[in-house]
């Protein structure tokens, strides 16, 4: 979304990092991960996928007021759910 002229995609990437890092620390920790790692690595994905769905909604929600932007923000969800859905399909 760098056409708004506002840099919501750094604040977004420090959200995302600072939102997952525990996640990611803790899926690596627990020994479960790698003896189930199907059931595993699905629920790591959905985990992920519901903090960028949830980041992307706080940060886009203030433009969505500006008619002009409403076009933008919907390209750019439509872009993250396919993003998202082809994550959660190569596991």
């Amino acid at each position: 979304m760098k056409g708004i002229a506002v840099p919501i995609h750094e604040t977004a990437e420090k959200l995302f990092f600072a939102r997952t890092e525990g996640l990611i620390v803790d899926a690596f920790r627990n020994p479960e991960t790698f003896e189930q790692w199907r059931e595993h690595c699905s629920a790591y994905v959905d985990a992920l996928a519901d903090h960028c769905q949830r980041i992307f909604q706080e940060l886009t929600d203030p433009y969505a007021v500006n008619p002009e932007l409403i076009p933008m923000i919907a390209w750019a969800r439509r872009s993250l759910n396919a993003d998202l859905r082809k994550l959660k399909e190569g596991q």
